[in-house]
């Protein structure tokens, strides 16, 4: 409970407007409208991103909510993968492990876009928000 008060008293480098959101959705609809199929994501696995970014980041979470229904999984998996990344710097005071851990994800969105992702949720919802279309390599 204390970690929830400090965590909400926390700024986040990367929180952004509503019409931001609102923005990044069109984008993601429009990628989905032209996807490609593929990869299906576990519910498991979308669940655990969607309560991942309700924990962590609540402006996030109810922004996502508000988002069009088909865009929401890739939201979630985008959103949970930033906070997953943003982790990575707090969790350890050395830098050749941070970076060993950067390089896990690198490889980790590399064999997720390809459609095989390891197992790791984060991963997983990737993998299913880049066969539908709305994620490329080039995020």
């Amino acid at each position: 409970n204390i970690a929830r008060r400090q965590l909400g008293r926390q700024r986040h480098p990367f929180r952004r407007e509503s019409s931001t959101c609102k923005t990044l959705c069109r984008l993601l609809e429009t990628m989905l409208a032209r996807g490609r199929r593929g990869y299906q994501t576990s519910a498991k696995a979308l669940n655990y991103c969607v309560e991942l970014v309700q924990e962590r980041d609540v402006e996030r979470y109810l922004c996502n909510l508000s988002a069009p229904a088909a865009v929401r999984p890739a939201l979630f998996a985008l959103h949970a993968f930033n906070l997953e990344t943003a982790r990575v710097r707090s969790s350890t005071r050395e830098p050749q492990i941070a970076r060993m851990r950067f390089v896990w994800w690198r490889s980790t969105v590399t064999a997720a876009l390809r459609g095989e992702p390891p197992d790791n949720p984060v991963a997983q919802a990737l993998a299913g928000a880049a066969a539908g279309g709305g994620l490329t390599g080039r995020f």
